[in-house]
């Protein structure tokens, strides 16, 4: 196992776990009041999988095999103590929530929440993006998402 988490810079033949944490916090932000539970659900989900990825980086585990996510949590518990490791399974639970239980009610509360703790975790692993990318109304044009 490597210690050294692997690079979080974003190239055509690469990916960040951290753009999912800014198309959430994006969604988020440019969202109709009041936003919809698919809306909610799927920022929860985005920001859920940018600490997850992260973490799992960050850790050098695998989600793959019996307990999947939850080998993360424990490997993040392992390298970063239970406060963070509580942050991710927290996460992971809620996720489970918003992608299988469709009669959960959800409120904006509940996106925020979950992009707090997106963030500390990417904080804590090292992965927080470093500044905001100014959003622009082409944002989610194919051809422009998310470049540099």
């Amino acid at each position: 196992m490597s210690s050294s988490p692997k690079p979080k810079t974003s190239s055509p033949a690469s990916f960040s776990p951290t753009d999912f944490f800014t198309l959430a916090c994006w969604l988020f932000d440019t969202r109709k009041m009041p936003a919809s539970s698919c809306l909610i659900r799927t920022i929860i989900n985005r920001a859920y999988y940018a600490a997850l990825i992260s973490a799992r980086d960050f850790t050098a585990s695998s989600t793959r095999g019996e307990g999947g996510h939850k080998n993360i949590v424990q490997a993040l518990k392992d390298r970063k103590g239970p406060y963070i490791a509580n942050k991710l399974e927290s996460m992971r639970i809620n996720r489970m929530l918003v992608d299988y239980e469709m009669t959960s009610a959800l409120t904006e509360r509940h996106a925020q929440a979950a992009l707090s703790a997106s963030r500390e975790v990417l904080f804590e692993v090292g992965c927080a993006p470093l500044s905001a990318k100014p959003y622009t109304e082409n944002y989610l044009n194919s051809t422009c998402f998310l470049s540099e």
